[in-house]
């Protein structure tokens, strides 16, 4: 007797995780100034970026257990919020796109002039969707907060667009990030058993 498998196939392109970490890069390069100190000099530290939205239990491991703690600041942390299809953005979901592509010829180590290999490329209408993802910024004073932010809002005016690779025939190698909303918040860490 037969038995048949039906083998579905395994397909992983880290394309989230890719706009996650490109959207942590935006805000990998961000400096502080204080001072001056006491020998007059004026000091710029660079304020990390972490993934991840701070839930209670990995609050207590990076604390020791201890209310006695003290945090690194200024910090700043970035975590998917929502993902939603974007429906009005969909053509077809069997929508298949043909693209003729032409390569130069290769002479050694260089292209020719040429015509080499030539390829046709059917693309499928990606899954659209939408994104939201949050920035936590974590200070000790107001300036240093100001000094943050407005470093920030100059890149969104109010939005940038970022490329995810240098594939000329990818339609999805284009996206855009788009600041909606500022929360400014003064609350303070509490003591205690509160998170």
């Amino acid at each position: 007797q037969l038995t048949e498998a039906v083998s579905y196939g395994f397909f992983y392109d880290n394309q989230v995780r890719r706009y996650l970490v490109q959207f942590m890069r935006i805000f990998s390069n961000y400096s502080i100034q204080s001072g001056p100190n006491e020998n007059g000099t004026v000091v710029q530290s660079r304020v990390p970026i972490i993934y991840g939205n701070m839930s209670w239990m990995a609050a207590q491991i990076l604390k020791g257990g201890s209310q006695n703690t003290s945090l690194p600041s200024p910090m700043m942390s970035a975590w998917i919020v929502e993902m939603k299809i974007a429906p009005d953005r969909r053509q077809d979901p069997a929508f298949e796109s043909t693209v003729n592509a032409i390569e130069r010829n290769v002479v050694g180590n260089d292209y020719g002039k040429q015509v080499g290999n030539r390829y046709t490329i059917n693309r499928y209408m990606p899954v659209p969707y939408d994104l939201t993802m949050q920035l936590d910024i974590w200070t000790t004073t107001t300036t240093t907060k100001l000094q943050i932010l407005e470093q920030i809002l100059t890149i969104f005016n109010p939005s940038i667009q970022l490329q995810q690779n240098a594939n000329k025939l990818d339609w999805t190698s284009i996206f855009e990030v788009e600041l909606t909303q500022v929360t400014w918040s003064n609350t303070g860490v509490p003591p205690g058993p509160d998170q």
